[in-house]
């Protein structure tokens, strides 16, 4: 399968499939019941819309690029690894946003029509900025939510869920750079390029997700 044809394969999935793919991805996900699995993918979502909004905002622009130029002190690698997984970008708190060069042009030179290197980067530096303002506001909701892990005597210890987090900046990088499609596409083509697998069982999840919710 060529790039062009798994993107194109990928642009309809609805963004409730998304969601359950990232929380699929989750080691606690066995712990979530199924209606509060459903209560935070629906705040995440709706923490990541607002946060895109206010950054707007407050910021006067809605290229993600110009924002993160803006919010963060931006590097650059050549590096494509760190432990042998591949990444398009990292953030450090408070503002440090380092930006993996050779994953992102290789996913350029893919010339998917559309594909542009500057899309790219709109999606990748939106989902980081997302972290960022994980970071400046106590209040998030991806903050905020947790699950009960264990319970004794009275005493519930209590955790985040971390695919909380990435439903947000999903949807965060989405609204911010008005995209037809997730930023998760973005994630998969990566896989296409540098897994042994390749992007198959990946996308074969997301297709049965799909059947599972037209069922």
């Amino acid at each position: 399968m060529t790039p062009a044809e798994l993107f194109k394969q990928l642009v309809p999935i609805p963004e409730s499939v998304w969601c359950e793919y990232l929380f699929d991805q989750d080691p606690l996900k066995d712990k979530v019941s199924p209606e509060r699995r459903a209560e935070l993918i629906a705040g995440g979502v709706a923490c990541g819309e607002k946060i895109a909004k206010q950054l707007k905002e407050e910021n006067g622009t809605k290229d993600a690029t110009a924002l993160a130029e803006k919010l963060c002190v931006i590097t650059h690698t050549d590096a494509d690894a760190i432990l042998h997984q591949v990444f398009l970008a990292t953030f450090t708190e408070p503002n440090q946003l380092k930006l993996f060069d050779t994953p992102i042009t290789k996913l350029a030179d893919l010339q998917v029509p559309g594909f542009t290197r500057d899309v790219i980067l709109n999606i990748v530096t939106g989902h980081e900025l997302f972290h960022y303002a994980e970071g400046k506001y106590d209040d998030l909701y991806t903050k905020t939510a947790k699950v009960d892990l264990w319970q004794l005597f009275g005493y519930h210890h209590q955790s985040t869920v971390r695919a909380v987090s990435e439903i947000a900046a999903m949807a965060f990088s989405w609204r911010l750079n008005k995209l037809t499609y997730s930023p998760l596409v973005l994630n998969i083509l990566l896989l296409s390029q540098y897994a042994k697998t390749g992007a198959e069982p990946a996308l074969a999840q997301l297709q049965q997700l799909t059947v599972q919710e037209t069922a």
